[in-house]
């Protein structure tokens, strides 16, 4: 009799607590959604956004699973540094909880970052800036190397030029640093030449003649596509090697246009960033490691991994 009791007692217990488990899960969702809205700005360097549409798409679906709003705004001039850190300021004291920035100026804005006080958390994609608390970007560096020695696979003794349009920005002139010197370890010419976007189209064919090259290389998506139309628009014949993943370079690759690639997901870049802002905002320590890249050839654009970077479905 007293077994019986006992099994009982512990049936009992178990529905008990069963009771107090299915009363409480349903509050959970609740609970996830009791949280503060995050209040997440992101500003670019540029005056256009189509660059950055799949980095949106990535950054809006983790603001829609983490209980964040987000504010996606462009300059009226690309590259405008003052205007950049006006609006910064502005989203902070119009209550930003945190605040992505694609740094136009990154000395100038590290300057005005060093300068304040008890702000809200500042994280920077594509250039690294001092005083904020982390950068969302591939390995520069090793981008860098990587699109030198896919050049170097296909040298055949002219000068390989690099196309340098960092101005101050962090990311890109690490890369062409890279590059330079991976190239001179080979003792291959290498010549850095300083563009600006209207330049690339004013300038270009002139200057590969000048050092006799017929291999190009750039370090950021837009001059990649300026110098993929410039070179099909003016039928002219060298080996383009750039970054991006964007419709249009696709396309040339498809063409032949573009020789290879260095190729890392906006979507991922996108959701990261957001991800790890959010996370500062409410507090939580972070810890990100640099976005992996590959190079992609147009000889293997449609292996099935590369295909997801360069085709990507966004569900």
């Amino acid at each position: 009799m007293k077994k019986n009791n006992l099994i009982e007692l512990v049936i009992l217990s178990f529905l008990g607590i069963a009771v107090l488990i299915s009363l409480f899960l349903p509050q959970l969702p609740n609970i996830v959604n009791n949280q503060k809205v995050i209040q997440l700005s992101i500003i670019l360097r540029e005056s256009d956004n189509y660059l950055w549409s799949n980095t949106r798409l990535g950054l809006e679906y983790a603001c829609n699973e983490l209980n964040a709003e987000l504010r996606f705004l462009t300059l009226s001039t690309t590259d405008d540094s003052n205007e950049q850190i006006e609006i910064v300021k502005r989203e902070i004291e119009s209550g930003a909880d945190a605040v992505l920035v694609v740094p136009a100026d990154p000395m100038a804005f590290s300057e005005w970052v060093s300068s304040q006080k008890d702000i809200c958390p500042i994280v920077c994609m594509e250039s690294m800036v001092s005083g904020t608390e982390l950068t969302i970007s591939p390995d520069y560096d090793s981008i860098g190397k990587s699109l030198a020695l896919a050049a170097r696979h296909r040298w055949r003794g002219q000068t390989i030029c690099l196309l340098d349009t960092s101005s101050a920005r962090t990311g890109i002139s690490a890369c062409v640093d890279a590059a330079e010197k991976t190239l001179n370890e080979f003792n291959i010419p290498v010549k850095r030449i300083k563009l600006n976007d209207v330049q690339i189209k004013d300038n270009l064919k002139a200057l590969l003649a000048e050092h006799n090259s017929s291999t190009l290389i750039t370090f950021d998506p837009y001059s990649t596509e300026l110098a993929a139309k410039y070179k099909e628009n003016n039928s002219l014949d060298f080996k383009l090697y750039g970054t991006g993943v964007s419709a249009y370079i696709t396309s040339c690759m498809e063409r032949g246009t573009i020789t290879a690639i260095a190729a890392w997901s906006d979507y991922a870049a996108g959701y990261l960033a957001a991800e790890n802002a959010i996370m500062l905002a409410r507090g939580k320590p972070v810890n990100f490691e640099p976005l992996p890249f590959k190079i992609i050839r147009g000889e293997n654009m449609y292996v099935s991994e590369n295909e997801k970077l360069l085709f990507p479905v966004i569900s």
